[in-house]
């Protein structure tokens, strides 16, 4: 966010990532919070969860 209010103010600045823009799902945000609650009696757990955070994020989510 800082380097969108740096470039808005006339400042040249370059962004770099990890990987590739459409990898990288921040375009794709829509908000939101996720938890495990296993309250449909599913089977979740926070490990569960942990591990989809995880393997959905290729191994880059911190």
């Amino acid at each position: 966010m800082s380097t969108i209010k740096a470039a808005e103010q006339g400042a040249h600045v370059d962004l770099f990532s990890l990987v590739p823009v459409k990898r990288s799902h921040s375009v794709c945000a829509q908000g939101g919070i996720n938890g495990a609650v296993n309250t449909k009696g599913e089977g979740d757990s926070p490990w569960i969860h942990f591990d989809d955070t995880v393997y959905g994020g290729d191994f880059l989510a911190n």
